[in-house]
Parts: C-alpha cells; sequence; structure tokens
C-alpha cells in the first residue's frame, strides 16, 4: 500500500483522464484500501478530520463530544458567517435559535473536512452572554457531485463492513455578547 499511495502522491500524471488520483483510484482500489489513501493524503495535517474518519471507520456509532466554542471560535470563516446572522436575529427580537453553516464556510480545511455542513443552536442567556452548540451526523455524501466523489462513495459502501455514521455533539459553550462594531473571537463574538 505504501508504495501505491507513492505513486499516486508523485505521479499524479498517470491517471490523465481522473479529476484527481484519489477519484481515479476508486476504479482500482478495494473500499478500505481508497479510504486510506485519502486519510494519508488529504487528511495529512488534519488532525480533527483524521480523528472523525478513525471514529467512522472503527463502527461504535458512539456520539464524539468536541468543544462547540473551540471548534467555531477558531474559525474566521464559520464567525464571519454565523456573527451578522446572530446578530440579525437578536436585533429582531429573537432570544434563541439556528443557523445553518455551508461546509464551504470554513476557512480551517481540518475543522470542514471534520465537521462540514452544520446547524448552529443558539440562546441568549442574559447578563451579556450568548450559548452557542451543535448536534451534526457525520456522514458521507456520495450523490453529491465533487471532485472526491469515489472516495465518499467508498467510505458510504464501508457501512457494510461495520463503518457506522455517529452525532458529532458541539458541546455548548458561552460567548460574551459585543458591540457589533467589535472585532470576532473569543470574548468578543457575536451580539
Amino acid at each position: 500500500m505504501r508504495r501505491f499511495l507513492h505513486v499516486i502522491e508523485s505521479y499524479p500524471f498517470l491517471i490523465p483522464l481522473a479529476r484527481s488520483g484519489l477519484d481515479a483510484a476508486g476504479f482500482l482500489l478495494p473500499d478500505r484500501l481508497l479510504v486510506a489513501a485519502a486519510g494519508r493524503t488529504a487528511l495529512a495535517r488534519a488532525p480533527l478530520a483524521s480523528a472523525a474518519l478513525a471514529h467512522y471507520l472503527e463502527g461504535s456509532g458512539r456520539p464524539w463530544r468536541v468543544p462547540a466554542l473551540r471548534i467555531l471560535d477558531g474559525d474566521p470563516g464559520v464567525l464571519a458567517w454565523l456573527t451578522p446572522r446572530i446578530r440579525a436575529r437578536h436585533a429582531a427580537g429573537a432570544t434563541e435559535g439556528r443557523v445553518d453553516v455551508p461546509q464551504g464556510a470554513w476557512t480551517d480545511l481540518d475543522r470542514r473536512f471534520a465537521i462540514g455542513g452544520l446547524r448552529v443552536h443558539w440562546r441568549s442567556e442574559g447578563r451579556g452572554r450568548v450559548a452557542v452548540g451543535f448536534d451534526k451526523l457525520y456522514r458521507w455524501s456520495p450523490r453529491e457531485s465533487r471532485m472526491t466523489r469515489a472516495v465518499h462513495a467508498a467510505a458510504d459502501r464501508l457501512r457494510a463492513q461495520g463503518a457506522r455514521p455517529f452525532r458529532i455533539l458541539g458541546m455548548p459553550g458561552r460567548l460574551p455578547l459585543c458591540a457589533p462594531d467589535q472585532p470576532t473571537g473569543i470574548g468578543k463574538v457575536l451580539l
């Protein structure tokens, strides 16, 4: 396997008709080997995404708990998506709600691959604080058009061999409210 991965990484031009080496490898490799190759290449510098993939392949289906505040606050793209939407709803009188965050909002690829699109739940807690959390199903999407469709299909087929989708629980964290003109970041987020 190590030799095959080296060839895919070093000589992608050997498979000229494919959009990516891993996509083309989907026609050549068993599912588990293809997903392992994707994990070795695309997730090499993505510890959170690697851990999520390992949990999926383990097959327990147990929820995976992560600190929502650390996950969300660590990505400026997600904060830029969330902040104006929560502020607008709060200004309209809402004290709680949900905001859908598309996978493309993440600027950190590790979080994008590990979490993907999600729905953030928020609730004003008074005294200048808002609580945020999320509950998201980790699964693979083989029917969506993307360059890594073969990897998604292989990972989805691995359910027949024991891999299981699981819930990622973003355990609630509390953020201080601030004025809209203040920068985002821990302690300076949202309202």
